[in-house]
Parts: structure tokens; sequence; C-alpha cells
């Protein structure tokens, strides 16, 4: 793919493709999503993204594979942290650190119709519902 709408060429290389799917973090979107939200969440509760690294990583390690949902990474974040911040807030900081890239949105629009194009993100999809999607079924 040369970066822009496909070109005939490009096309001749998705011939017998059913479908394609992008990595969600640093390719659907500008940088990870864990070093936005540990900088998020550390401005949330008040502490350096240094300080609060190791901890956020190791319940996201958790929380990406499901282990529990939101409101249940939010409580084990706040038992951790030793914050007390509501839900709404930690949502939002969270959720909200993502930097999409829209020309990869573009670019996924671009592909042939009968190509089925999917974002995915490691994490569960309740927690990036505001990213993650297939733009096509």
């Amino acid at each position: 793919m040369t970066g822009g709408p496909p070109t005939n060429a490009d096309q001749k290389h998705l011939d017998g493709y059913a479908a394609v799917a992008f990595d969600w973090g640093g390719v659907m979107t500008k940088g990870t999503f864990d070093s936005s939200a540990v900088v998020a969440l550390a401005a949330l509760v008040g502490t350096t993204p240094e300080t609060l690294d190791d901890t956020y990583l190791r319940l996201m390690e958790r929380f990406e594979v499901g282990e529990y949902d939101l409101p249940g990474f939010h409580s084990r974040f706040s038992a951790a942290t030793g914050t007390a911040t509501p839900i709404d807030a930690f949502r939002a900081a969270f959720l909200g650190a993502v930097r999409e890239r829209p020309a990869m949105y573009a670019l996924i629009g671009s592909l042939p119709a009968n190509l089925t194009a999917s974002a995915c993100c490691r994490t569960t999809c309740l927690s990036c519902a505001t990213s993650c999607a297939t733009t096509r079924a």
C-alpha cells in the first residue's frame, strides 16, 4: 500500500483476500494507548507518569485479557494508588487519552467494498468503545 488511497497496483495485492485488520494502538492512534493513558491518569490523581507506570501496567495486563471490566479496573486502580476518583472522571481520562489518526480511517474507508476491514485492539471491546470499530461487516 502506498499510504494513500489504494492504487491499481495495490488493488492487485488485495485480490484473494476477504479481510484486513489493523492494530488499533499505535496504528489507528498516535502513540500507544498505554503511554497516553498513563499521562492522563497521572494528571487525574496528581502524580507523575513515572510513579504511576508500573501500577498501571500491572493492572492493565489483567484488564486486557478480560479479567475485569472498566468499573473493576477503576476500583483496582483506586485501591492500588490510594486515590478516590469518580468513575466518570476516570472513564473520561482513560478513554479520552486516545489520539486517533484520521488518515488511517480514511485509508480503511478507501479499501474495496468487498473487503472486510477492522481495527482491533488487545483491550476488551468495552474499554475502548470510543474507537475500536469494524468499519464494514
